[in-house]
């Protein structure tokens, strides 16, 4: 068993067993491989690029994504939500350590965190904690749902934020990602008038264009830009938090949803009526793009300041 393309390693052009991250620029390759590279050189494999920060994790995802399709091809039929959760529950909750929470949502609260490396060598991570007291109902299929379209936009799009791993930890279900230093409403506060500079706003627009366009690619419709789910970590602005992403199997169709998704100052009008829109598509996604744009450079929400139904009577009509 081969495998697609996307699990050879690029170096060697074999199928990963071992797969990790390149932090810096989101690449990934088969450890020893790009261990072995890293020794003589200290430039991007993929790009010749000058890589200013050499370390690299596991790729969790990924490497499950591999060990899953070569289970399936074996006809083994473990599936991820069955008997088979060890191959997503992939970090040990004694490695990780909780410093203070940073950011709290409708789904749950995300800490600033440290996980401790193969090497004994504590690393800055962020981790979202998700409730989950029972395994099984609406509640933990949701869950489950946001696992994994963040397992496969990790795996697959460079402009999102990195999954590191998983775990389960007092009746919650624990995402490890990469920690950026802020959202780009946090950026844009730190900025006069709160508003973004625009040669870096220029950045950030290219970076986020980039990562909408993978998503919709692999089919993933965000559902939810807005400034506080984009990531800067200095040098790269990159998509977070899929709470209500979608999945469009097989194709870019168009998606009915039964009720309003997203945040209200940054929704299309297809989001606030869907059969009378079409429904939702990648459309909705560069909607609230440009809603967003639009507050970090003037340092004002979209049609801030109107209730719930005058901003729905400004989109829709």
């Amino acid at each position: 068993w081969e495998g697609p393309p996307s699990f050879l390693c690029p170096i060697t052009q074999d199928l990963m067993r071992d797969p990790v991250v390149v932090v810096q620029t989101g690449h990934t390759y088969e450890r020893t491989a790009i261990e072995q590279w890293l020794r003589i050189r200290c430039t991007c494999p993929r790009t010749g690029l000058f890589l200013y920060d050499t370390f690299v994790t596991d790729n969790h995802a990924l490497r499950n994504a591999i060990e899953e399709a070569h289970e399936q091809s074996s006809n083994c039929g473990r599936r991820w939500g069955g008997c088979g959760q060890s191959t997503w529950l992939d970090i040990d909750p004694q490695r990780l350590h909780f410093v203070k929470p940073i950011g709290k949502g409708n789904q749950g609260e995300v800490w600033q965190a440290t996980l401790r490396d193969r090497e004994n060598v504590d690393r800055p991570v962020a981790v979202k904690k998700l409730l989950c007291p029972n395994l099984e109902g609406p509640q933990w299929k949701a869950l489950q749902n946001e696992l994994r379209i963040m397992q496969r936009a990790s795996s697959k799009c460079d402009g999102v934020c990195r999954l590191l791993g998983t775990c389960l930890l007092d009746s919650h279900l624990c995402l490890v990602m990469k920690q950026y230093s802020a959202n780009l409403k946090e950026l844009a506060m730190s900025h006069e008038n709160g508003c973004i500079p625009e040669p870096q706003l220029l950045k950030i627009a290219v970076d986020v264009t980039k990562g909408m366009d993978d998503l919709h690619r692999e089919g993933i419709l965000m559902l939810d830009l807005k400034p506080q789910n984009l990531l800067w970590d200095g040098r790269q602005a990159v998509i977070a938090d899929f709470g209500i992403a979608h999945r469009l199997e097989n194709t870019l169709g168009r998606l009915l949803p039964s009720q309003l998704r997203g945040t209200p100052n940054y929704t299309s009008p297809e989001g606030w009526d869907p059969e009378q829109f079409g429904g939702m598509s990648p459309k909705a996604d560069v909607w609230s793009f440009g809603c967003t744009l639009l507050e970090l450079c003037t340092g004002q929400s979209p049609w801030a300041g109107l209730t719930l139904a005058q901003i729905l009577c400004k989109v829709v009509n």
